[in-house]
């Protein structure tokens, strides 16, 4: 199913502004716009990957401290 209207946000958006935008609108895909054409879409499976990738990375660096 998709949302209407399309729920868009620009490719300098913070990481943290389309999960928030992604809660607040109880949505799943946003669509990345660039110039007035869609750029690429960010979604919460994604999203949560980069972050878990990201908590890896930072939780072995602190290991190494």
């Amino acid at each position: 199913m998709m949302s209407s209207p399309l729920i868009t946000i620009d490719p300098d958006a913070a990481v943290g502004d389309a999960m928030t935008l992604m809660v607040e609108k109880n949505i799943r895909r946003l669509f990345v716009v660039e110039k007035g054409k869609i750029a690429g879409r960010v979604t919460q499976t994604g999203l949560f990957e980069r972050m878990l990738a990201v908590m890896t990375d930072l939780s072995s660096v602190a290991g190494q401290l």
